[in-house]
């Protein structure tokens, strides 16, 4: 008995019920993999494969299943044209970064210092910041470098913005709610 068939045999009945829902995937890798006629060429109606298929070639079916699986799914957002990214950028904060460039900023307190300065991956692609209202400080150089960040929506509740925090970025034009009160040192040094 070879290891395939062996452990076919020790999953019991987990990989039937698998390859009962797979049936149609199995009967294309089985048809192309031995090169079996279609059903147009040869004119007659085939049986079901999995009802004649060794647990070796079960097995080697499952796993170019799973291989073809590992390998496809983390590239699905890259194939549908959507990637967004998502974290934590303070003790209570987290952000949602879309492919198109919008980071919002959603939670309470403070936004770590220097977080998406220190990212270059993030920093390169933040086109639009939109700060949601609870977040209270946006930390030193939070988003400093950020080089393509031209928009930032302010919430009420943003009293501090810390220094170099919009550093060397291309807004072009800010509102600043009424409850910051306190700006730091270059905060908005060497706007592009």
């Amino acid at each position: 008995m070879c290891l395939f068939d062996y452990l076919y045999k020790k999953s019991g009945g987990i990989l039937d019920i698998f390859f009962s829902f797979s049936d149609h995937f199995y009967r294309i890798i089985w048809y192309t993999v031995f090169e079996i006629p279609s059903e147009e060429e040869t004119m007659m109606k085939l049986p079901r494969i999995s009802a004649k298929m060794t647990g070796t070639v079960r097995i080697l079916c499952l796993a170019l299943l799973l291989a073809l699986t590992v390998c496809t799914v983390p590239c699905l957002p890259l194939l549908t044209g959507y990637a967004s990214s998502s974290g934590s950028c303070g003790a209570n904060a987290t952000y949602t970064l879309t492919d198109a460039g919008k980071l919002t900023i959603s939670g309470t307190g403070a936004i770590y210092n220097d977080h998406f300065h220190s990212d270059e991956s993030l920093r390169t692609k933040i086109k639009s910041v939109q700060i949601n209202n609870g977040i209270t400080v946006i930390g030193a150089d939070a988003f400093y470098y950020c080089a393509n960040l031209a928009s930032v929506s302010l919430p009420n509740s943003v009293t501090t913005i810390g220094q170099g925090a919009f550093a060397e970025t291309k807004i072009t034009t800010i509102t600043i709610p009424s409850s910051v009160t306190n700006v730091g040192n270059n905060a908005f040094f060497e706007l592009r």
